[in-house]
């Protein structure tokens, strides 16, 4: 399983399947059920879907991953394209995603599921 991704840019980020094992490793962007199947069909992330921000402040360029409400296993990684803490704006993609849970990397990789919450084509909490 691939741990480690070179974005091509020269800097390298974790995989989604690495955070499984280290789901705090990354501050994380928190986002309602729903917004899982954007994600897993290519979507990058809204700031308006976003529920909760684990930091105070997310500097552009940052690495975070995305977790769905009541679920701790990443779906997403990506890069912060703005800081929501020093935005004026609720609106517009706050992150870029890399890799997300479902895309050929994951399939390619055994298409293993860290719990119960991740289905096909979304992800849903576990209580």
């Amino acid at each position: 399983v691939p741990i480690l991704v070179d974005e091509g840019r020269g800097g390298v980020f974790p995989t989604v399947m690495c955070l499984w094992s280290a789901p705090d490793a990354l501050p994380f962007f928190e986002v309602p059920q729903p917004v899982s199947k954007f994600l897993c069909n290519g979507a990058d992330l809204m700031l308006p879907g976003v529920r909760r921000i684990s930091h105070e402040s997310l500097p552009k360029g940052t690495i975070a991953s995305v977790k769905v409400q009541g679920n701790d296993k990443p779906m997403a990684v990506g890069v912060v394209l703005f800081d929501p803490a020093t935005s004026d704006t609720r609106e517009g993609k706050v992150l870029q995603v890399l890799q997300v849970y479902g895309d050929t990397l994951w399939q390619e990789s055994g298409a293993k599921r860290p719990n119960e919450g991740f289905k096909e084509s979304e992800v849903h909490p576990i209580v």
